[in-house]
């Protein structure tokens, strides 16, 4: 992380501005801090329940009951607000769309072809159909995601890891050049079994760890050094990625899910979601008051037991709180998640907005688009360069000029974009181009090459034109076809 410029020695300091670390949110400087970032990431995605530490740190009601000594579980507020959520799969989705497409570089001397076949073979054996839903929640929820270009006997693979086994190392001057690249990973040994197949024995928890740097790989098992597994890679610069959503505030060697900035305001909102419960749960339960007399038969709280003894002036009643307050936490609540959706592009796909101009809904989806667009710039960019490599490193042909693109953010308006494409191909526009514009809108299959179907393009209207003038270019006469 960037040094703190003003005065290294300021310590870090909570949102309160008391020197409490054990309650902030403040941004993670150690691996272990960014271990327990990744899983406050994770369960925000996976939607479980608050940690402590969030509660006080975001100041969210907890249901306590005063006649127990210690919160119990059931008091930690869930998750409920769904616009986490919810942003993180729309971005996702948006990412790659329908997958990742190859397209070949415009440049003279290289087999355009040929390009595509080598670079369609790394990712087919990479499954990046697959891994590309992957990568992009990864990225979306996490906000990181490492990649590397991994030997393996049949060829090079694209791997990406779990940010949270992965440490990327930058220069000091510029925090933007990946120096060394270190995964730590757990794995378990298969289960002992016997020849029923029946497990008579656990499996062994074994570490990995891979540090690659620009020259050379070097592999530990359990702390042990691998001299099969290290050596030079020979890839002539170092073969990984560290993508990112977003760059992190104030450190670019990390990243910020799609959804940064709205944690507080969601959590305010399931805040006041947790108040409505505490009260609806209260009124279910109401106390027990007895006034002008004590008790001191403490099953006198069991069902069916009968209270005697009640002096004239005593009374014994249930007390149940009032419900009136509950509209206007209903209310404020709405008025905090119509704030917040206001804010973010993303809902232009969930009714908020709706009532808005055509022009302001324009402008919302340009600013989608926009986002979107930033982050494919740098995760296409990744992508192309370790696929050259990938090929490179199976003697395959030169990957210059190579691109990595997708179908648009949002979806076409097929309609008009053909009759632009019909407009372009009539001044002339090249059928390679025509083809690969079909690719991105949907109308043609992605894995084809954009050469290949301008060529069945020609040849079929070639065909065209020799059906209608016939063998010897006279047009044919009717039944004359053939």
């Amino acid at each position: 992380m960037l040094p703190r410029w003003n005065n290294p020695e300021t310590p870090s300091r909570t949102r309160t501005g008391r020197n409490e670390t054990q309650t902030t949110l403040r941004p993670p400087e150690t691996p272990v801090e960014w271990a327990k970032e990744y899983e406050r990431r994770r369960a925000i995605a996976y939607g479980e329940p608050y940690t402590v530490d969030e509660v006080l740190a975001y100041g969210i009601f907890r249901a306590v009951d005063e006649t127990g000594s210690t919160p119990s579980d059931e008091s930690i507020p869930l998750r409920e607000a769904e616009d986490i959520r919810f942003v993180q799969s729309v971005n996702s989705s948006a990412l790659f769309r329908s997958g990742p497409m190859l397209e070949p570089g415009d440049v003279d001397g290289v087999d355009g072809d040929a390009q595509i076949e080598a670079g369609q073979a790394v990712w087919k054996r990479s499954n990046i159909k697959v891994q590309a839903g992957v990568w992009s929640d990864i990225l979306a929820s996490m906000g990181e995601l490492p990649v590397e270009a991994v030997r393996y006997p049949e060829g090079v693979r694209l791997v990406g890891y779990d940010p949270e086994y992965v440490r990327a190392t930058f220069d000091a001057e510029t925090s933007s050049k990946l120096l060394k690249f270190t995964v730590v990973a757990p794995y378990m040994d298969p289960e002992d079994t016997n020849e029923h197949g029946e497990v008579i024995g656990p499996g062994i928890l074994h570490t990995y760890k891979r540090v690659v740097d620009d020259t050379e790989i070097k592999v530990w098992i359990d702390g042990e050094y691998q001299e099969s597994l290290s050596g030079p890679h020979n890839f002539g610069e170092i073969p990984c990625a560290f993508l990112v959503w977003d760059e992190m505030p104030g450190d670019p060697t990390h990243g910020v899910p799609c959804s940064h900035g709205m944690e507080a305001r969601v959590a305010r909102m399931d805040s006041i979601s947790c108040q409505i419960d505490a009260a609806g749960k209260r009124y279910a339960n109401p106390i027990l008051a007895v006034k002008g007399a004590k008790l001191t038969d403490a099953d006198v709280f069991r069902l069916g037991r009968i209270m005697s003894g009640i002096p004239a002036d005593g009374e014994v009643s249930y007390k149940e709180p009032s419900m009136s307050g509950l509209q206007a936490l209903g209310a404020e609540y709405d008025r905090k998640a119509a704030a917040l959706r206001s804010t973010r592009p993303e809902y232009i796909f969930h009714g908020a907005g709706a009532s808005a101009s055509g022009e302001a809904l324009k402008v919302r989806a340009a600013q989608f688009v926009g986002k979107v667009e930033e982050v494919r710039g740098r995760v296409f960019a990744a992508l192309a360069r370790l696929t050259s490599l990938a090929v490179a490193a199976d003697g395959g042909p030169s990957m210059e000029g190579v691109r990595v693109t997708a179908p648009p953010v949002l979806p076409v308006d097929r309609a008009s974009s053909m009759d632009a494409l019909v407009k372009a191909r009539t001044a002339g526009l090249l059928a390679e181009d025509v083809a690969a514009e079909l690719q991105r809108v949907g109308y043609v299959d992605p894995d084809k090459s954009p050469v290949d179907y301008a060529r069945e393009m020609m040849d079929r209207e070639a065909q065209d034109g020799l059906t209608f003038f016939g063998a010897g270019g006279e047009p044919a006469l009717p039944g004359e076809q053939g």
